[in-house]
């Protein structure tokens, strides 16, 4: 998937049809963003150099459907422990940055706690 300013989906989605990307199912689906396919992880990087418009290049690692009956934070917490390669993804050793925003309609109510909880201090 790729983010761009809305209104910009056109225009990258233009550039994703250059045959030097390689990007296939190019899809309009929500402001900001278009998604596609990719046969490989080079043609997430192709886009990355190649896209003038776009500000993101994200490459989706998991997805399944959450059960809405359950708090929001525990099932997202609980699916990405268990569908992930944490180890691949994240060596051991390693850090990553967390960034938490919490929006009305969700039943998170803390991003301090999303966040601590994201970088494993709270598991």
């Amino acid at each position: 998937m790729v983010t761009c300013h809305p209104g910009l989906e056109p225009v990258v989605a233009g550039e994703l049809e250059n045959p030097r990307i390689g990007a296939r199912g190019i899809e309009l689906r929500e402001p900001g963003r278009v998604r596609f396919w990719a046969d490989s992880q080079a043609v997430g990087y192709r886009a990355a150099l190649w896209l003038r418009s776009a500000t993101r290049v994200l490459q989706l690692v998991a997805s399944e459907p959450l059960d809405p009956r359950r708090e929001a934070g525990d099932t997202v917490y609980e699916s990405a422990r268990r569908l992930l390669d944490w180890p691949l993804l994240l060596p051991p050793g390693r850090t990553v940055g967390v960034t938490s925003q919490v929006w009305s309609c969700s039943n998170v109510t803390n991003s301090q706690v999303t966040a601590g909880r994201g970088s494993g201090r709270w598991s």
